[in-house]
Protein backbone atom coordinates (compact mmCIF):
# COMPACT_ATOMS: atom_id res chain seq x y z
CA UNK A 1 0.00 0.00 0.00
CA UNK A 2 1.19 3.52 -0.81
CA UNK A 3 0.65 6.70 1.18
CA UNK A 4 -1.73 7.84 -1.57
CA UNK A 5 -3.92 4.81 -0.78
CA UNK A 6 -4.09 5.89 2.87
CA UNK A 7 -5.01 9.43 1.72
CA UNK A 8 -7.86 8.00 -0.35
CA UNK A 9 -9.17 5.81 2.50
CA UNK A 10 -9.06 8.70 4.98
CA UNK A 11 -10.78 11.02 2.50
CA UNK A 12 -13.62 8.54 1.98
CA UNK A 13 -14.00 8.00 5.74
CA UNK A 14 -14.02 11.75 6.44
CA UNK A 15 -16.62 12.42 3.74
CA UNK A 16 -18.89 9.71 5.16
CA UNK A 17 -18.41 10.26 8.89
CA UNK A 18 -17.67 13.99 9.06
CA UNK A 19 -19.09 15.63 5.90
CA UNK A 20 -19.09 19.16 7.34
CA UNK A 21 -15.42 19.32 8.33
CA UNK A 22 -12.89 21.35 6.38
CA UNK A 23 -9.64 19.55 5.62
CA UNK A 24 -6.91 19.60 3.00
CA UNK A 25 -4.16 17.37 1.65
CA UNK A 26 -0.75 18.60 0.54
CA UNK A 27 -1.47 16.83 -2.72
CA UNK A 28 1.69 18.00 -4.48
CA UNK A 29 3.89 16.14 -1.98
CA UNK A 30 5.46 13.15 -3.66
CA UNK A 31 3.94 13.85 -7.07
CA UNK A 32 6.03 13.60 -10.21
CA UNK A 33 6.32 17.01 -11.87
CA UNK A 34 8.28 18.61 -14.62
CA UNK A 35 11.50 20.27 -13.53
CA UNK A 36 9.95 23.69 -14.10
CA UNK A 37 6.85 22.91 -12.03
CA UNK A 38 8.98 21.44 -9.23
CA UNK A 39 11.10 24.59 -9.13
CA UNK A 40 7.98 26.80 -9.00
CA UNK A 41 6.53 24.72 -6.17
CA UNK A 42 9.80 24.83 -4.23
CA UNK A 43 9.88 28.63 -4.41
CA UNK A 44 6.35 28.81 -2.96
CA UNK A 45 6.97 26.46 -0.01
CA UNK A 46 8.49 27.04 3.43
CA UNK A 47 10.42 23.78 3.19
CA UNK A 48 10.18 20.11 2.32
CA UNK A 49 8.80 18.82 5.61
CA UNK A 50 5.26 20.28 5.54
CA UNK A 51 2.74 17.67 6.81
CA UNK A 52 0.47 15.77 4.44
CA UNK A 53 -2.88 16.66 6.01
CA UNK A 54 -4.51 19.59 7.80
CA UNK A 55 -7.85 19.51 9.60
CA UNK A 56 -9.16 23.06 10.07
CA UNK A 57 -11.09 22.40 13.27
CA UNK A 58 -10.26 23.87 16.68
CA UNK A 59 -10.40 21.38 19.55
CA UNK A 60 -8.98 21.15 23.06
CA UNK A 61 -7.14 24.46 22.83
CA UNK A 62 -5.52 23.58 19.48
CA UNK A 63 -6.01 25.66 16.32
CA UNK A 64 -6.23 22.54 14.11
CA UNK A 65 -4.62 19.16 13.45
CA UNK A 66 -1.62 18.49 11.22
CA UNK A 67 -0.97 14.86 10.33
CA UNK A 68 2.04 13.33 8.61
CA UNK A 69 0.70 10.15 6.98
CA UNK A 70 2.86 7.07 6.55
CA UNK A 71 2.13 3.52 5.42
CA UNK A 72 1.30 0.72 7.84
CA UNK A 73 4.34 -0.53 9.72
CA UNK A 74 6.31 2.70 9.34
CA UNK A 75 9.06 3.15 11.94
CA UNK A 76 10.56 6.62 12.33
CA UNK A 77 13.69 5.46 14.15
CA UNK A 78 16.56 3.20 13.14
CA UNK A 79 16.32 -0.39 14.38
CA UNK A 80 19.84 -0.43 15.80
CA UNK A 81 19.62 3.04 17.37
CA UNK A 82 16.16 4.16 18.52
CA UNK A 83 17.47 7.71 19.12
CA UNK A 84 18.22 8.30 15.41
CA UNK A 85 15.64 8.88 12.70
CA UNK A 86 15.72 6.63 9.66
CA UNK A 87 16.47 9.58 7.37
CA UNK A 88 17.14 13.30 7.35
CA UNK A 89 13.74 13.83 5.73
CA UNK A 90 11.90 12.06 8.57
CA UNK A 91 13.91 14.10 11.10
CA UNK A 92 12.86 17.29 9.28
CA UNK A 93 9.22 16.14 9.32
CA UNK A 94 9.39 15.45 13.06
CA UNK A 95 10.97 18.88 13.63
CA UNK A 96 8.19 20.57 11.63
CA UNK A 97 5.53 18.78 13.69
CA UNK A 98 7.26 19.84 16.92
CA UNK A 99 7.33 23.46 15.72
CA UNK A 100 3.64 23.34 14.74
CA UNK A 101 2.77 21.93 18.15
CA UNK A 102 4.64 24.81 19.81
CA UNK A 103 2.50 27.20 17.72
CA UNK A 104 -0.73 25.78 19.10
CA UNK A 105 -1.55 23.03 16.60
CA UNK A 106 -1.97 19.36 17.36
CA UNK A 107 0.53 17.51 15.18
CA UNK A 108 1.13 13.78 14.81
CA UNK A 109 2.62 11.08 12.61
CA UNK A 110 0.21 8.28 11.76
CA UNK A 111 1.06 4.96 10.13
CA UNK A 112 -1.70 3.43 8.01
CA UNK A 113 -5.41 4.09 7.72
CA UNK A 114 -6.49 2.74 11.12
CA UNK A 115 -3.93 4.68 13.14
CA UNK A 116 -4.56 7.91 11.20
CA UNK A 117 -8.31 7.50 11.58
CA UNK A 118 -7.86 6.98 15.33
CA UNK A 119 -5.70 10.12 15.61
CA UNK A 120 -8.35 12.19 13.82
CA UNK A 121 -11.23 10.68 15.82
CA UNK A 122 -9.41 11.26 19.13
CA UNK A 123 -8.65 14.84 18.14
CA UNK A 124 -12.30 15.49 17.31
CA UNK A 125 -13.30 14.22 20.77
CA UNK A 126 -11.10 16.78 22.58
Amino acid sequence: MKEQDVYNQLSQWLKLQHPNLIWRWDFAAGQKMSVGMAMRMKKMQCGVAYPDFFLAVSRGGYHGLFLEVKVDGFEAFQKRDKTKFISTHVAEQADCLTRLNAMGYASKIGAGFEQCKEIIANYLEL
